[in-house]
């Protein structure tokens, strides 16, 4: 299994938790920092990538966040799971995919 680290924010608000994918994933210049973008470009990263592909989340830096906005970006990340059925993602601090 490939496996992707994205180094998550210290502060996993909204604005950081979408600057942190779009470094990761390079989403370039286009990405548009909102969930619809979010959402989008993920899929289009995903289709660039060799499967099966687990993305890690590490948390190591992590001291706060954004409750909805967590939320809202692991709904985003299930949402690709089930539209790519092998992809998955984990946080670094739960048990390997």
């Amino acid at each position: 299994m490939n496996r992707s680290v994205l180094m998550l924010p210290a502060s996993a608000d909204k604005p950081g938790l979408l600057a942190a994918f779009a470094e990761h994933c390079h989403f370039g210049k286009h990405f548009g920092a909102n969930w619809d973008a979010l959402w989008d470009s993920l899929n289009d990263w995903l289709a660039q990538q060799s499967m099966p592909l687990c993305l890690e989340l590490d948390d190591s830096r992590l001291q706060s966040r954004d409750e909805a906005a967590w939320q809202q970006c692991l709904a985003i990340l299930e949402d690709a799971r089930i539209e790519w059925p092998q992809f998955s993602y984990r946080l670094a601090s739960e048990p390997a995919c």
